[in-house]
This record gives C-alpha cells, sequence and structure tokens, in this order.
C-alpha cells in the first residue's frame, strides 16, 4: 500500500505539475489578442458594421443576485447593431423584476422584453424558464447568458463573426469568476479560474467538442434541427447536452475568443458543497472515464497524503511546491487576459485548501445519485439525465406530473 500510494504521489504530481504548465500555454496561445476588460463599464464608441445578423439575448432570472443590474447592463452596452434582450422569469414578484423595468428606463433604445409565466418543457428549472420567453424572440441568431454573467461590448460582435466564419452552429465562452465576498466565493472562484479552466482549455486542444453554459451562441435552426429546447429539458448539464445533439446532427461546435466573466453569490459551506458535488456528479454521469482520469490532477492532495502517512520525503515536498507554482502562474495568467488585473493575494493564500476541497468533492462525486435545485430534489440518471426524487403519489410529485403532462 505504501509503495502504491508514493508512486501514484509521485506521477500524479508530476502530471499535474505539468498539465498546468501545458494548460498556461494554451491559454497565452488561445487568448493572444486578449488583454483584460471582459466586463467594462460605459457605452460602445464605435458601431459595427450593419451587415451582421440580428441577434436575441435570452436572460432566464430567478432572484436578484449581487451585481444583477450592471450585468445586464453589459449587455445593452453591447457594440451591435441589432439586438433585443428577453428576460424570462417564472415569478411575478420576482425580486429581479425591479430592477429589469430600471434597466428598460435607462436604455430605452434597447428592446428589452419580459416573460413571466410557468411552462414547463421538461425537468430541467432553467430550460423550463428560457421557454417561457420563446414567443418573444424576433430572431434567429440566440445568445442563451447566465444571470450572473457579464460582458464587454465587443463580445457579441466577435463571437457572431466568428460563428459565421468558422461555420459553427453553437459557439460557447470560457468564463472567469471575480466572486470575493466570502471565502466560499474565492474558493469556488478558485475551482472555476484554477481547476475547471486549465482542463477545459486542454479538452479543447485535443479536440472535444462541449459547450460552456454562461454564454452561449446558438443557431435556432440548427436546435431546431437537432431537437430544440425540448431534446435538453431533462438534463442537469443543458450546456453539454446542447453540444451533443448539435454534433449528432453534424453541426460544428466551437469557443469565442473573449472571456466572460461571472459572479456566482456563495454565502456559506452548505450553498458551496450542494452547488459544487452538483457539479461533479455531473460531470461523473456525463463522462465517467474522464472524471475517473481526474486523479491525475489530483497531484497536491495525493502528495499530501504521501507527506502525512510516509513522512515528508524532499521528492515529494518538491513535487508539492511546484503543482502550487504552475497553478499559480495559470491564476495569474488568466485574471490578466480576462480581467487585466491579477488575483488578490487572497487567492494564492488559498490555494492549498482550494486543492484540498476540489479532492474531496471529486471523491464525493463518485456517489452523488441525487442533488438539490432549486428547492427540489432529483435523481441523476445516466448521461445526466433527470428524475424528480419525490415519492411518486406525493402531492409534489403528483403536480410535477400535471405540469409535464399539460406542456
Amino acid at each position: 500500500m505504501a509503495f502504491f500510494l508514493k508512486g501514484l504521489a509521485l506521477f500524479s504530481g508530476a502530471f499535474t505539475a505539468a498539465f498546468f504548465l501545458v494548460s498556461l500555454v494554451l491559454l497565452r496561445r488561445r487568448f493572444s489578442g486578449q488583454h483584460g476588460g471582459a466586463l467594462p463599464q460605459g457605452a460602445p464608441v464605435f458601431p459595427p458594421p450593419a451587415e451582421l445578423p440580428p441577434v436575441t439575448i435570452f436572460k432566464p432570472l430567478r432572484g436578484a443576485d449581487p451585481g444583477l443590474y450592471e450585468n445586464l447592463a453589459s449587455f445593452c452596452r453591447l457594440d451591435y447593431p441589432a439586438l433585443q434582450i428577453v428576460v424570462t422569469t417564472q415569478d411575478s414578484h420576482d425580486p429581479a423584476l425591479p430592477l429589469v423595468r430600471k434597466l428598460q428606463d435607462d436604455f430605452p433604445s434597447i428592446p428589452i422584453g419580459i416573460a413571466i409565466g410557468s411552462q414547463t418543457i421538461g425537468i430541467n428549472p432553467k430550460i423550463n424558464n428560457l421557454a417561457g420567453g420563446l414567443l418573444l424572440a424576433r430572431h434567429g441568431l440566440w445568445l442563451i447568458s447566465d444571470s450572473d454573467v457579464g460582458v464587454g461590448p465587443s463580445f457579441l460582435k466577435k463571437a457572431v463573426e466568428k460563428l459565421q466564419r468558422d461555420k459553427l452552429s453553437l459557439l460557447s465562452a470560457f468564463y472567469l469568476s471575480t466572486a470575493d465576498s466570502t471565502l466560499w466565493e474565492r474558493l469556488e472562484g478558485l475551482l472555476l479560474n484554477a481547476h475547471f479552466t486549465p482542463a477545459a482549455l486542454v479538452g479543447a486542444a485535443m479536440g472535444k467538442s462541449f459547450a460552456m453554459g454562461a454564454a452561449m451562441l446558438v443557431d435556432k435552426d440548427a436546435l431546431d434541427r437537432a431537437g430544440g429546447l425540448g431534446a435538453i429539458a431533462d438534463y442537469l448539464a443543458d450546456d453539454y447536452r446542447i453540444a451533443r445533439e448539435m454534433l449528432r446532427t453534424r453541426r460544428a461546435v466551437g469557443f469565442a475568443d473573449d472571456f466572460v466573466e461571472t459572479r456566482n453569490e456563495c454565502p456559506s459551506l452548505e450553498h458551496y458543497w450542494k452547488r459544487e458535488s452538483r457539479y461533479f456528479g455531473t460531470l461523473r454521469v456525463c463522462d465517467p472515464a474522464g472524471y475517473a482520469g481526474l486523479v491525475l490532477l489530483q497531484g497536491f492532495s495525493i502528495l499530501s497524503l504521501a507527506i502525512l502517512f510516509l513522512g515528508p520525503d524532499p521528492l515529494d515536498l518538491s513535487l508539492a511546491a511546484a503543482v502550487l507554482l504552475s497553478r499559480s502562474f495559470f491564476l495569474s495568467a488568466i485574471h490578466r487576459k480576462a480581467a487585466g488585473r491579477g488575483p488578490s493575494w487572497a487567492d494564492y493564500l488559498l490555494l492549498p485548501l482550494s486543492e484540498w476541497t476540489s479532492f474531496c468533492l471529486w471523491i464525493s462525486g463518485f456517489f452523488v445519485r441525487e442533488i438539490s435545485w432549486r428547492g427540489r430534489r432529483y435523481k441523476i440518471l445516466r448521461g445526466g439525465r433527470l428524475k424528480p426524487a419525490a415519492d411518486p403519489d406525493s402531492p409534489g410529485m403528483r403536480e410535477e406530473k400535471m405540469r409535464v403532462a399539460a406542456a
């Protein structure tokens, strides 16, 4: 056992350090022209050419998250000739609505529609929310974006130009998390910025086709041919599924050349653990083999275990330091590329804790069979399909069945 732990620690430590140096090179190559400022203030200066196709931007909302107004306003400041924004919510008393109406007053030249209603086309609450706004959509090119996302003025223009140039049907964006109000927000940000993004960059470089749900530009006709929103409405990872459906119908999928910024509120350990265990559980059911292979990226934690149980060793200590150093280099680079500034010293100091929380979440992902999402519990089935976890004879489950049948 000691020999196995020692061997695994040395191999995973060396692999992890090398992996992040490779991802650093890929980051600089992919975003060679990006130098920060993904969420600047103020209005655009120069309009883009008028031949760009009009775009409908969907914003499914639930609650007034911190920074919601400025995130929404960044889409109103887009340097783009013809767009509309459709905000969807299933609650007429949603606290986000006053902010949306203020947005309508502040940007009268931007068509901002509000769809309020409870439409059920599947199990995924976000897709059900989004479906409520389809009748308001005027255009055949859609940008579907989460409520906690902000963009720079040139994002949409560059994204549409790349979609047309590369003949893509789906284009999504890498993102930088900038939330830092609580310890848990910082840890979640490190999980996204220093764990998820490097793996996504390497995956993209290896030719894997996938999508990231923070901001997805999609051709409506191509989506309709792939089954529309109904084809992804029963899946937890709707972004992963939409890419699968596009590929199934021989549609090309790609990535934007700009970052977007996200700011997820995470007030407590319980909130952090529920959201991230849901994320890791989804990764496992979508790609079991790839998920198991993530053990090779747990070098720091496995080295820590070897040092704890087998005693300190100069090689183990050196490799652990190399992992943290390579991770720090990547973290600094992605912040400077996406936001034009480096991370705070607190982020660097939290890297060891981030390694350990990621390791624990990765282990927990093997055992996630149910999740809690927006007050409901669901079972995760093979491929990421959702199923309500309630007793089939309970009032809540009968109501869910009636809503699905009515849809």
